[in-house]
């Protein structure tokens, strides 16, 4: 009874994992594409309405996920055109997931009058659903990325889940 007893208890913590199927690890294929659970990775035509989680002409071009893959949260997308994709690139430890968002850059060149930004919008156990794109009322060229509410989130996990927005915005000033 004592040897069946341990293992029996250990079944449900092992059957419960921690991320959603397709969260990825560092052992998955490079050339893997983004979980069911991601939004896609072409451009979606958009009006900046309030129900597609975007303003002002901003497109979602990829939400893309991977477990302990490293970066920092931020609220504030980072333009990564240029030199500015592999500064921001940096702070992953991952090379499929830098993969995944440099592909995603190569295929959405920006629209004349736009430019590509992206952010590490959530980094726990639970990958956000969707993002909202905010610009600032300034012209500044900030914009604000806030992660959806996830309905259901995991009770416990074993790492944490690296999530990145890759945007495509129109240029401001």
């Amino acid at each position: 009874m004592r040897r069946t007893l341990g293992p029996l208890l250990l079944l449900p913590l092992l059957l419960a994992g921690c991320g959603e199927e397709g969260t990825g690890s560092a052992t998955d294929d490079a050339t893997s594409t983004p979980s069911a659970s991601s939004a896609p990775t072409t451009p979606a035509p958009t009006d900046g309405g309030a129900d597609d989680g975007t303003d002002d002409g901003a497109t979602v071009l990829g939400l893309v996920h991977e477990t302990n893959a490293g970066g920092t949260v931020s609220d504030t997308l980072t333009p990564i055109d240029g030199d500015g994709l592999l500064d921001f690139l940096t702070q992953l430890d991952s090379s499929s997931l830098s993969e995944q968002v440099m592909t995603i850059a190569e295929d959405n060149p920006p629209a004349d009058g736009h430019r590509l930004m992206a952010a590490v919008v959530a980094l726990g156990c639970d990958v956000p659903p969707g993002v909202t794109v905010t610009g600032a009322p300034d012209d500044s060229g900030t914009w604000t990325v806030t992660p959806d509410k996830v309905t259901a989130p995991l009770q416990e996990c074993l790492a944490p889940v690296t999530t990145i927005a890759v945007v495509d915005v129109p240029s401001q000033g």
